[in-house]
C-alpha cells in the first residue's frame, strides 16, 4: 500500500512538473510575443514604419488569427510603407494577412502570374471604402476579361465612378494621379474592349474622357490613331500620328506608330511615301536598337537598371535616346510608387543610421533596401528588353510591308499600268470631321491644345490607269 502511494505521489510530482514547465513556456512565449507588440507600438510612434511592419509581421507570425486591432495597426503601417515591401514576404503568409493593401498586393501579384481567378478573389476582398478600392475594380474587370466574362465593363465603370469620387477629395498632386491614371486604365479597358468588338466610333468616345495633360494620354493617342485606321480614315491616322512628333512627346518610345504611318500611306497607294518612311525608320531604329543593346551588355551591375531610374539625371552617362526612355518609366505608375516607397526607406534609413543603439533594425533596414533595389531593377530590365524586342518586332513587319509595296510596283509594270498621279496633295474635300470639329490650318508649330487633332488631306492614289493615257 505505501509502494502504490509512493507511485501514485511520484507521478503526480512529475505531471504537475511538466505543468509547471509549459505555463513557464506559455509565460516566455506570452512575454516575447508583447515584446515584440511594444517594438511595433514604438517605432509606430516614431514614424519607422518599415522597421515597425517588420516587428508587426514578426508578431503575426505566432498569431493565428488576426483582431480588428491588428488589423487597423497593419492598414496604418502600410499606409505610410506602400506595398513594395510586401514582396519580401512568402505569399502563403500573406494569405494570413486579410487588410486591403495586402490584398491588392496578392490580386497584383497572381495576375502577373497569370491566374485570374486568384486574382479576382483577392481584389474582391478589398471594401468600398478603402482606397486600394477603384484598383480592386480595375483588377477584378481585368480579369474577368481575360477569362472572357461580359461583366468585366461593370467592374470597369465602378473603379471609374470611385476614382471620381476620392480623387476629389485629394489636394495633394501625387495621390491625387494615382488615382486619377486608375480611371484612365479603366476607361481605356472600356475602350479596348469596343475596339476588339469593332465598335470603333465608341471606342473613341471613351478614349476622348482621357484629358491630354495625363500621363497615359501619349498611349492612348496611338490607340486612337488605329480605331481611325480600321475605319479607313488614313488621313486621320497620319494626323494623329504626326502628334509624336512635337517637342512635348520625344521622350516616348512608340515603334509602332512608324508602322502604322506606314500602312497609311501603303492603303493611300503613297508607295513612295511609304517607302521613304520604312527607310528612315530602319536607319533611325537601327541606331536605337544599337545603343540599346550596348546598354543591356554594360549592365555588369546586378543594380545597374534601378540605379538607372534612381540617380538623378546628370549623374548618368547614357546616350539621349536612353535618357529619354529613363524619363518614359519613370511616369509608370507601379515604377513611380516603388520609387516612392523606396524613398521612403532610405529617409528612414538614413535617419537611424545616426543612432549606434539600432545595429539590428538597421540591418533588417539595410537588406529591406536591397530587396527593394532588386526588385525595381528586375521591373526595369523587364521594360528595356521589351523595348529592344519592341524594335526587333515593327523591323519585321516594316520590311513585309516593303515587300508588298515592290510586289505592287512590279504588278503595276507587268499590266503597263501606272497609278493615276505620283503624289496626292492635301485638300480639306479629303478630310473626314465631325459636325463640331473646325478646320485649322497647320503651320509647322505643335501647340499644346491642338495635339492630337491633326488630319491629313491626302487623296487615295489607288486608281490606277494605263500608261500613256492622260
Amino acid at each position: 500500500m505505501k509502494k502504490l502511494l509512493l507511485i501514485v505521489f511520484l507521478l503526480s510530482s512529475i505531471e504537475m512538473g511538466f505543468a509547471a514547465k509549459k505555463k513557464r513556456k506559455v509565460r516566455r512565449r506570452v512575454s516575447k510575443q508583447s515584446r515584440i507588440l511594444r517594438a511595433v507600438q514604438r517605432n509606430v510612434k516614431d514614424q519607422n514604419w518599415n522597421v515597425a511592419l517588420y516587428y508587426f509581421f514578426a508578431y503575426l507570425k505566432k498569431k493565428k488569427t488576426m483582431t480588428d486591432k491588428d488589423n487597423k495597426l497593419a492598414e496604418q503601417i502600410l499606409g505610410k510603407t506602400g506595398t513594395l515591401p510586401l514582396y519580401l514576404y512568402n505569399a502563403d503568409f500573406l494569405n494570413k494577412v486579410d487588410v486591403p493593401s495586402v490584398n491588392i498586393h496578392q490580386a497584383h501579384f497572381n495576375f502577373k502570374a497569370k491566374k485570374y481567378p486568384e486574382a479576382f478573389k483577392f481584389a474582391s476582398k478589398v471594401p468600398k471604402d478603402s482606397s486600394y478600392y477603384p484598383e480592386a475594380r480595375f483588377v477584378m474587370g481585368s480579369s474577368q476579361e481575360l477569362q472572357g466574362q461580359k461583366n468585366f465593363e461593370d467592374y470597369m465603370k465602378q473603379c471609374i465612378k470611385a476614382s471620381n469620387k476620392i480623387s476629389k477629395k485629394i489636394y495633394e498632386d501625387k495621390y491625387k494621379r494615382y488615382f486619377v491614371l486608375v480611371k484612365e486604365y479603366c476607361i481605356a479597358g472600356l475602350a479596348r474592349s469596343s475596339f476588339r468588338d469593332g465598335k470603333y466610333k465608341k471606342s473613341n468616345h471613351y478614349y476622348n474622357w482621357i484629358p491630354k495633360t495625363s500621363y497615359s494620354w501619349p498611349y492612348i493617342l496611338m490607340e486612337k490613331a488605329w480605331n481611325h485606321y480600321h475605319q479607313g480614315d488614313y488621313n486621320r491616322t497620319l494626323g494623329i500620328s504626326m502628334t509624336y512628333q512635337s517637342p512635348l512627346l520625344e521622350s516616348y518610345f512608340f515603334p509602332e506608330i512608324e508602322v502604322l504611318k506606314a500602312l497609311s500611306y501603303f492603303n493611300l497607294c503613297l508607295y513612295r511615301d511609304a517607302a521613304f518612311l520604312i527607310d528612315k525608320f530602319f536607319k533611325v531604329y537601327k541606331e536605337r536598337s544599337k545603343n540599346l543593346t550596348k546598354v543591356i551588355k554594360s549592365a555588369v551591375s546586378d543594380k545597374f537598371y534601378f540605379e538607372l531610374v534612381y540617380n538623378k539625371k546628370e549623374k548618368i552617362k547614357q546616350h539621349p535616346y536612353i535618357l529619354s526612355l529613363r524619363n518614359q518609366l519613370r511616369k509608370k505608375l507601379r515604377i513611380n510608387l516603388h520609387l516612392l516607397s523606396y524613398q521612403k526607406a532610405r529617409d528612414e534609413y538614413d535617419r537611424l543610421s545616426k543612432n549606434k543603439k539600432r545595429k539590428n533594425d538597421m540591418k533588417f533596414l539595410r537588406f529591406t533596401l536591397d530587396r527593394m533595389e532588386r526588385i525595381i531593377n528586375k521591373n526595369v530590365k523587364e521594360y528595356f528588353y521589351f523595348f529592344i524586342n519592341q524594335i526587333n518586332f515593327f523591323s519585321y513587319e516594316m520590311f513585309n510591308i516593303k515587300l508588298e509595296i515592290i510586289s505592287r510596283r512590279k504588278d503595276l509594270v507587268y499590266d503597263n499600268k501606272k497609278l493615276v498621279s505620283t503624289r496626292a496633295r492635301g485638300s480639306y474635300d479629303n478630310v473626314n470631321r465631325e459636325s463640331d470639329e473646325f478646320f485649322y490650318t497647320f503651320n509647322g508649330a505643335f501647340w499644346a491644345d491642338e495635339l492630337g487633332d491633326y488630319s491629313f488631306g491626302l487623296k487615295s492614289n489607288c486608281k490606277a490607269v494605263q500608261k500613256g493615257s492622260k
